[in-house]
């Protein structure tokens, strides 16, 4: 495990994004989860106690594959961080060093000691609560929370929809927040974009 406290915590940045929807939608809207593919562009950031930290992020997911590539970046332009992975296999350049595992989950827990639920995120992102539990709804049907659970150590992260807007006849999220304790990722998600 690499004890790097800076460096390590861009690497949590991508949990939101690795990797039927049970939200009641309204007629001409479809859930982000059945366009085949997506491409969008945001802003994340990471909020401990001691230390904030932010970067720019650009995201390709691929439904058929289940492939998910992100690019992380500083506000001036430099990669900090480029993650790609698959059903079976994941890979991180980070730090001018590449990092391969057989998931994303067991790849960040090794790289940071931290166990976080990466497998279910990028459903969620794209708002298919399958599996999930202790899923609420705000007024207009629309989810609000739901718990994450972690497989293998069944520690709880909650997370929280903000926001949400139309977008090319999908219902996609605007603003989201993942949570356990007092540690906080916040993602904006500015520009979404399917893609056939």
């Amino acid at each position: 495990m690499l004890n790097l406290p800076f460096k390590s915590l861009p690497l949590l940045f991508f949990i939101i994004l690795i990797s039927g929807c049970a939200t009641p939608t309204p007629p001409g809207e479809a859930p982000a989860a059945d366009a085949p593919n997506w491409h969008l562009r945001g802003k994340l950031a990471v909020i401990q106690p001691d230390e904030r930290l932010s970067a720019n992020l650009s995201w390709r997911h691929r439904t058929s594959s289940g492939q998910d590539d992100l690019r992380l970046s500083t506000p001036l332009g430099t990669t900090v961080l480029v993650l790609n992975s698959q059903p079976g296999k994941a890979q991180v350049r980070f730090d001018g060093e590449t990092h391969q595992g057989h998931s994303a989950d067991q790849l960040i827990e090794r790289l940071t000691g931290w166990p976080l639920p990466l497998s279910q995120i990028s459903r969620y992102l794209l708002g298919d609560t399958r599996g999930a539990e202790s899923v609420k709804y705000d007024d207009f049907g629309d989810v609000s929370s739901l718990a994450l659970v972690h497989p293998q150590t069944g520690e709880r992260w909650q997370l929280r929809y903000l926001g949400w807007q139309q977008l090319s006849g999908y219902k996609v999220p605007v603003q989201i927040e993942l949570r356990r304790g007092d540690q906080r990722l916040k993602l904006a998600l500015s520009h979404w974009q399917p893609e056939p």
